[in-house]
């Protein structure tokens, strides 16, 4: 018996045992179509038209774009580079700052000290983390 499969149109003679693997691709692939559509699951892929895929469909619109994602983690990572740069006492002030939200009069009465020394000190860490970012970061930061 002389097999064959249907390609573009064209009759190709094949072995038996192609003909048989792709037949049963065929029917695997339909069996899977039709327990999609029996448990009523779709593939993104059929809503695709012409002007967009159907994924994006339901892409996050809040999510930024690719590029602004790299920036910021290239951003970041110089800022911890940053940060490793400072003194410890310099980096605890910072840490105090914007990582627990405590306020500089907090801080000020914590550590006895008066309020515009801190809001100097703090103004001095931000000034040095500042020139750090432009001299090594890349990135114009003003």
């Amino acid at each position: 018996m002389e097999y064959k499969i249907w390609i573009k149109g064209n009759p190709i003679p094949v072995s038996e045992e192609i003909y048989r693997t792709y037949w049963k691709g065929v029917r695997k692939e339909r069996y899977f179509a039709e327990s999609d559509t029996h448990n009523k699951v779709f593939s993104y892929d059929a809503l695709d038209t012409s002007e967009m895929n159907g994924c994006d469909i339901f892409g996050d619109s809040n999510a930024l774009p690719v590029e602004d994602r790299v920036i910021r983690s290239i951003d970041e990572e110089n800022l911890l580079c940053a940060l490793k740069k400072l003194e410890t006492h310099e980096r605890k002030l910072i840490q105090r700052i914007y990582i627990y939200n405590e306020s500089l009069r907090t801080i000020a009465r914590q550590m006895e000290l008066p309020v515009t020394t801190l809001q100097y000190r703090h103004k001095k860490i931000l000034l040095k983390l500042r020139n750090y970012l432009l001299k090594h970061g890349g990135m114009d930061y003003e």
